[in-house]
């Protein structure tokens, strides 16, 4: 079977790959490679937004500078 080589634009081939030809294959690892970043981050994202809403509560004005309603009596 032969070899499909593409060529690549570019910024394309700095940013992924390196050099300005690449076969099928390296592309399609390459998409791989990043459809798993992807799914990483968006399971990091959801543990991070998991924590926030356990861990984190608003902070009432008030509170951030010191003051209570008895300062107003």
């Amino acid at each position: 079977m032969e070899k499909i080589l593409i060529n690549l634009e570019e910024d394309f081939h700095r940013k992924y790959f390196k050099k300005d030809i690449v076969s099928l294959e390296e592309i399609l690892e390459k998409l791989e490679e990043l459809d798993d970043e992807v799914e990483y981050i968006k399971e990091a994202y959801e543990r991070l937004e998991e924590d926030v809403k356990e861990n984190y509560r608003p902070i009432p004005v008030m509170e951030q500078v010191g003051m209570s309603e008895r300062d107003f009596i």
